[in-house]
């Protein structure tokens, strides 16, 4: 499994192709971090409050009706909770550690998410961040620490003057009514492409401004509107918080990998949680919410859609009233981020050795941008872990 330190391999770093074409890491039912067992929901509940969907947002709404001493159901159509946050054990010779699949990075600002690490008792550590990053803008390389990269004086200064503008403008827009911001239609009528286009001259600053919302968001810039990109970038603390490790949006991982607090969280919820047990209709009367699926239904008083909005546009709902239709059109208009995530696994993490912190952005190759993802624990292999966002 060693491998010689031959120029080749040192050029990883400078040849992005080389993650791409890196298979795949199996996500296989022994990798998929206590994946649930059983046939599924079957014959008729009754209960307060029905929950779709296992993710982070239903398991913690869940957790928290049960607190306030509420009977709750809750329906996940996979055989495992944590929706896009899952573990997978890394190929053999080295299965005895973990890497996430999904999302796994937590920071300042998220202050919900480590309180949960906190109550269930789990571990944060920092995400590897010592010595220099690199970037390939314009098919140049160089190496930089800090939020942005030098691309030259004139395109420097000009992402940085956009960066301020837009943390600026995202400012106004506010977190609980966003469409009450003064500029609201404006904003919402043009699209983060426009208003690129529109006020950046240099390619290079085009070019770093794309590659930080495929980090943000996992689509391009002509996918999300300027409405909706100041409202995350508020919600963030900015445009360098979300962009940066330490101190920013990627500070720290948890031990054991991400998709341990959605393990947890449904520990505690137990059997109320119904796996294998995809939702098909959704039907309101006088009397409360019915959802029904393959061999089950649920009555209920109060239902939680904890699902993407074009998730929850794919089910049947009745009564099909006006105000729903529209609902359901907007739902439908809501695009989902497009995003594959690469592992390379090595014997170490070499790149550390040359000052290297792993982190690579390109606007030239497949994988846009790396991380090192190296296992926590003493003796563990080195992992980079690339993205490929977007239309790519």
């Amino acid at each position: 499994m060693s491998q010689p330190e031959t120029p080749s391999r040192r050029r990883l770093l400078s040849r992005l192709t080389a993650t791409a074409a890196a298979a795949l890491l199996p996500a296989g039912r022994d990798n998929m971090a206590q994946a649930a067992t059983g046939t599924g929901a079957m014959g008729d509940y009754n209960t307060d409050v029905v929950v779709i969907g296992g993710g982070y947002s239903g398991l913690a709404c869940a957790r928290a009706l049960v607190a306030a001493g509420k009977q709750v159901l809750l329906l996940e159509a996979r055989d495992r909770v944590g929706g896009r946050c899952f573990n997978i054990n890394l190929p053999s010779p080295y299965g005895q550690y973990t890497v996430e699949g999904g999302a796994e990075f937590i920071g300042p600002t998220q202050d919900r998410m480590y309180s949960l690490v906190q109550q269930l008792g789990l571990k944060t550590f920092p995400a590897y961040n010592t010595g220099k990053q690199i970037n390939y803008i314009g098919g140049k390389r160089t190496t930089y620490s800090g939020v942005l990269p030098w691309t030259g004086l004139y395109s420097t200064a000009e992402i940085g003057i956009a960066m301020l503008r837009l943390d600026d403008m995202a400012k106004t827009v506010p977190l609980d009514a966003p469409w009450n911001a003064s500029k609201a239609i404006q904003w919402d009528n043009q699209s983060a492409q426009t208003w690129m286009d529109t006020n950046l001259l240099s390619a290079d600053a085009k070019s770093l401004l794309r590659l930080a919302i495929l980090a943000l968001l996992s689509v391009e810039p002509h996918d999300i509107s300027m409405l909706y990109l100041l409202f995350y970038i508020h919600s963030g603390g900015g445009l360098t918080s979300l962009l940066s490790t330490a101190g920013g949006a990627q500070q720290d991982r948890i031990v054991g990998g991400s998709q341990s607090i959605a393990l947890g969280m449904a520990r505690e919820l137990g059997t109320r949680i119904l796996y294998n047990s995809p939702v098909r209709k959704v039907k309101q009367d006088g009397y409360g919410i019915e959802v029904a699926g393959d061999g089950f239904t649920v009555r209920a008083q109060h239902a939680v859609m904890a699902m993407s909005p074009w998730m929850a546009s794919r089910l049947a709902y009745e009564p099909f009233d006006g105000p729903l239709q529209y609902r359901m059109q907007m739902m439908q208009r809501v695009p989902m981020g497009s995003i594959w995530k690469v592992h390379c696994v090595y014997d170490k993490p070499f790149w550390r050795d040359d000052g290297l912190c792993g982190q690579v952005t390109s606007d030239a190759y497949l994988t846009k941008l790396v991380f090192d993802n190296t296992p926590p624990e003493a003796g563990a292999p080195g992992v980079l872990m690339g993205f490929i966002d977007g239309q790519d």
